[in-house]
């Protein structure tokens, strides 16, 4: 069995209501496999290593940039020279929130995160790492060092607009990173893209599956639904986390639904009824015995103890806090109606569009547009595998207006056709068998 740590859920132990932190780390030898519970950007400055991310191996030496995301799954594997790297460690869910709203106040569409997870790792150029260092070290003086961190230091009065001004900075590093990806996809090769593509789709690999999972910790999720979503049986779901990470799915599925409810009590006004739902948990009592068997704690005193001193503005208005539950449990429920359209949402929860992004951005990390299409699309990919309804019907069925949307949306989650994904793609069932035939 292998052993894998679960890292902290908190920016920095010291001071956990930190919106980022800072240090430097050295490594000497192969880590333990490690699960991410908050993103983080490593920059190497000494030596070189081969680190696995998410069943890919990557190549570290100066001036690679890594970004690891939530629930990722992270081993250096081998160590040619001590490899010696800044760490960087914030809150997702924080800066994702500030990105979508005060960052973007003319909505424009990015996939940030989708293209950080695909691509995780850069090797900088020489004017890519010189931006890349300057701003780490902006960062570092705006937060100081984590392992070297007084109380005295701890006590010194904050600068002004300090948190505002580390948000720049760390939406500064996602910028830098993008970019130096685009200029790398530039100068690679079609046959080198090609590689890269077969080589992460090839396999079913743990951070694919716990992506989805804290993607969908609101929802109701079973090893059955799993094996529908990645066409892998329930056995081989259950052993591949038990042996690559030790944890059984139930244990898996309880600690990232904690970490997320932590999250909701630092950042929101939600009650614990409220956030039992938003994570998947039947009520508040619930969430407090599996909340008290994990963390010694209730939430009410984890919330007194911890909660953040982040301005208000970043919280969720009180009006999207009372019916962000009623909003995202409707669209869970009526998204297979074509009327549904993020107009008419909003309109019957008597929201504006800014409010019904804000709320689904926040807790599924999608706009309103794209979160119900994610369902349709879903939805259609198990049919087009379990029976043999004809695509145009499916794509009725399933709320689709027109065909046209379908496709385009059909081809940008799988990257074929529809008709492509039914003739490749087979439903494996629970006993390890491969269905052919359809209903």
């Amino acid at each position: 069995m292998s052993i894998s740590i679960i890292q902290s859920k908190f920016t920095s132990l010291l001071n956990p209501d930190r919106i980022a932190s800072y240090d430097q780390e050295t490594n000497h030898e192969a880590t333990m496999m490690l699960i991410h519970s908050m993103s983080r950007f490593l920059y190497v400055t000494e030596g070189k290593a081969t680190i696995r991310i998410n069943g890919i191996d990557y190549d570290m030496s100066p001036g690679t940039m890594i970004a690891i995301l939530p629930w990722d799954v992270t081993q250096i594997i081998s160590i040619e020279k001590p490899i010696t790297y800044e760490r960087i460690i914030y809150n997702l869910n924080f800066i994702n929130l500030y990105l979508r709203s005060d960052y973007n106040p003319n909505k424009q569409f990015f996939a940030l995160w989708h293209r950080i997870r695909q691509n995780p790792v850069i090797h900088a150029n020489k004017e890519e790492a010189r931006r890349i260092h300057c701003a780490i070290e902006r960062v570092r003086n705006e937060v100081g060092v984590e392992s070297v961190f007084s109380d005295q230091q701890d006590k010194r009065p904050k600068e002004t607009f300090s948190e505002m001004y580390t948000v720049s900075l760390i939406i500064e590093l996602l910028v830098l990173f993008v970019r130096a990806l685009d200029d790398a996809d530039e100068e690679k090769s079609e046959s080198e893209m090609t590689q890269l593509a077969d080589a992460s789709g090839s396999s079913f690999f743990i951070g694919d599956l716990l992506n989805f999972l804290y993607s969908h910790l609101q929802e109701k999720i079973t090893l059955d639904r799993l094996n529908k979503i990645f066409f892998v049986s329930q056995s081989t779901i259950s052993k591949r986390l038990k042996e690559t990470l030790g944890y059984t799915f139930q244990e898996l599925i309880t600690s990232m639904r904690i970490y997320k409810a932590m999250d909701l009590l630092t950042y929101t006004d939600f009650s614990l009824q409220e956030i039992a739902k938003l994570v998947g948990m039947n009520d508040a009592a619930h969430l407090v015995h599996s909340f008290e068997a994990m963390e010694d704690m209730t939430p009410n005193e984890f919330r007194t103890n911890f909660t953040s001193s982040i301005e208000r503005k970043t919280h969720l208005k009180a009006s999207e806090s009372s019916s962000a539950l009623e909003v995202i449990n409707d669209i869970l429920n009526n998204y297979q109606n074509p009327m549904l359209t993020p107009q008419s949402v909003a309109e019957k929860h008597q929201l504006s569009l800014v409010e019904l992004n804000r709320i689904t951005l926040y807790y599924v990390e999608r706009s309103a547009t794209e979160f119900i299409a994610s369902l349709r699309i879903n939805r259609a990919s198990e049919l087009l595998l379990r029976s043999e309804l004809p695509v145009t019907e499916i794509a009725m069925i399933v709320g689709f207006k027109t065909l046209k949307t379908f496709y385009r949306y059909f081809r940008k989650t799988f990257g074929t056709s529809p008709t492509e994904f039914r003739q490749q793609v087979h439903l494996q069932q629970e006993d390890g068998s491969v269905v052919v035939e359809k209903e």
